[in-house]
Order: C-alpha cells, then sequence, then structure tokens
C-alpha cells in the first residue's frame, strides 16, 4: 500500500486529490516561503532526517521510498508574472528481493518500490510510443507516483533524468535496464510553453475573484438573517407550546369546576363565564399566531432554497 509522508512536518501522512484534467497534487502538504539558495538547503537537509533508510545486503543505506521536492518559482516585472514549479524526484532504484536479503518490513517496502517504478515504466512506455497519428491512453491514475509526475512525462514541463549505473560486470542486468529506462523516457515529448499573465490578465482576474467572493458574502449574509429569523420563529414557537400547554391545564381546571357549577351563585356563573369565554378567546389567538409562524417558516425554507450551493 503506498503512502505519502510530508518530510517537512514530522513525516504527516498526506492524501492525493485531483484528476487528470486538472491535475493532482498533495492535500495539505507544508509549504516554506524561501528567497534564495541558502533558505533552501536546511530544508532539504531537514527532510533528509526524516527520509527511511535501511541497510541491505547491497547497499548499507538503501533508500526506502521516493523523494519529490518542489518548487513553485513567481518571477515578477513589468510586464506581468510568469509561473514555474521545479520538481527534484530522488527514485528509489528497484531491488531484487532475494538479492538484497531484504526481509519483513524491508521487504515490504521493496516490494511497494519496484511496483511504482514499474508502473512508472509502462507510463513512460506508452508516453513515448504517442504519435500524431496514434495517442495511447497513459494509464497515470494506478500509482501515487504517477500522479505527481503526469505533468513531467509529457506535458507542460521540461524534464531531465540522471541514470545512475555500476561499471561492474555483477550489476551489467541492472546497468541495462537503467538504460533501457532512460532511453524510453527520451523518447517522450513535452510541450513546455512559458505560463506568463499580464499585468492586465491579474486585475481582470483579480476583480472577478472580488466580485465572487462579495456574492458570496451576501449570499451569507442573507441566509444568516433567514437562519437568524427561522430561530426566533422557533422561539415563539415554543412559546406559544408553553402558553397551549398552560391553557390545557385550565381547562382542566375549568372542567373539574364545573361539576359544582349548580351549585354556585348568580354572580360567581358569570365570572365562570367570563374565565371561559377568555380562555377560548386566548386560545383562538394562539392557533391564529400559529398559523401565521408555519406561514413565515415555509416562506423562509423557499428562500433557502434559491440560493446557489455554498461552494463557489
Amino acid at each position: 500500500m503506498e503512502r505519502i509522508y510530508d518530510l517537512l512536518n514530522k513525516r504527516k501522512e498526506l492524501q492525493i486529490r485531483g484528476d487528470l484534467r486538472n491535475g493532482f497534487n498533495v492535500v495539505c502538504a507544508n509549504h516554506v516561503e524561501v528567497c534564495s539558495y541558502d533558505d533552501i538547503i536546511p530544508l532539504l537537509k531537514l527532510a533528509d532526517l526524516q527520509k527511511t533508510y535501511a541497510a541491505t545486503s547491497l547497499n548499507e543505506r538503501s533508500s526506502r521510498a521516493h523523494t519529490l521536492f518542489e518548487l513553485d518559482v513567481r518571477i515578477f516585472d513589468s510586464s506581468g508574472v510568469r509561473q514555474s514549479k521545479l520538481m527534484l524526484v530522488d527514485l528509489a532504484g528497484s531491488e531484487r528481493v532475494k538479492a538484497s536479503g531484504a526481509e519483513g518490513k524491508s521487504f515490504e517496502q521493496a516490494c511497494n518500490i519496484n511496483l511504482s517504478l514499474m508502473r512508472l515504466g509502462r507510463c513512460i512506455e506508452v508516453a513515448a510510443s504517442q504519435t500524431a497519428s496514434t495517442n495511447p491512453l497513459v494509464e497515470f491514475r494506478h500509482s501515487a507516483l504517477t500522479k505527481l509526475l503526469k505533468e513531467s512525462l509529457g506535458g507542460n514541463a521540461k524534464t531531465t533524468i540522471l541514470a545512475t549505473i555500476s561499471p561492474s560486470l555483477i550489476d551489467a542486468n541492472n546497468t541495462l535496464h537503467a538504460l533501457r529506462f532512460a532511453d524510453r523516457a527520451k523518447k517522450i515529448r513535452n510541450h513546455a510553453v512559458i505560463n506568463q499573465l499580464s499585468l492586465e490578465t491579474q486585475i481582470v482576474k483579480s476583480k472577478q475573484i472580488t466580485k465572487e467572493f462579495e456574492a458570496r458574502l451576501e449570499i451569507l449574509k442573507s441566509e444568516y438573517e433567514i437562519e437568524k429569523n427561522q430561530q426566533e420563529l422557533l422561539s415563539r414557537q415554543i412559546a406559544l407550546e408553553q402558553q397551549r400547554s398552560l391553557l390545557e391545564e385550565e381547562r382542566f381546571k375549568l372542567a373539574s369546576q364545573k361539576a359544582d357549577y349548580l351549585r354556585l351563585t348568580v354572580q360567581e356563573k358569570q365570572q365562570l363565564s367570563l374565565r371561559e369565554r377568555d380562555i377560548e378567546a386566548r386560545a383562538l389567538t394562539i392557533e391564529s399566531d400559529a398559523k401565521l409562524l408555519q406561514s413565515h417558516q415555509r416562506e423562509l425554507e423557499e428562500k433557502l432554497k434559491s440560493f446557489p450551493l455554498k461552494a463557489i
């Protein structure tokens, strides 16, 4: 199982989001602003300390994962802003598990490395075979490594690959595989263009973003007012329910007193009748208010439905 860790944030595990059309990116990765080469070196050293190494029969300090370092560059001048991305990728070497003597966790890591390199090699092979007449689909989605390297393999990029080989005859087979890998990659045709935004384009884009946020703010204000009104209506409905309960109690008391009605004096009968009419009038008022509240509630719900989704 592939795992992605942030080497600048205590090896925090991360996730990849995106799609083939808009590209893939690592969510919540740590970004550090740098202004010079001297700012970059300490970060590389910090990341190197977080990398996973292990000793094998072939290498005393074998890297157990691939490493990607991404540098976003912005150049500001009178013509606008030029944006570019520099990605340095250190691919862990493929291993013959039997020869390396990897066991346990190292064995699992070696299998994952070999699998990701196999999928990368397959993507390079397909991308290298693309021509003007044939355009086979490159399956970048099968591996986290190929997702992150998608733009470098036939996209808007300039790519340089350094293949490390050994002069020893013992490693002749591995050297041949590395050279074949590099030869296939050399055949890929990238389509690099300058990513430059004019000042006018940036101003228009900024105004558009501002307008979208202002529209969203107005929607949020309206939704807040509606929710506030809903809360007020709910409070009034609760108060009406409480009044209903009190009236029911009074009706019950009144019903119990009717048994003694014949024994009451005329004046007492008149007072009891007035009290009964007062209770009924209050009950009608409460019912009328309840219906009005329900009508307002329905109107607010219809207004809420007319608003667009919250995400812009």
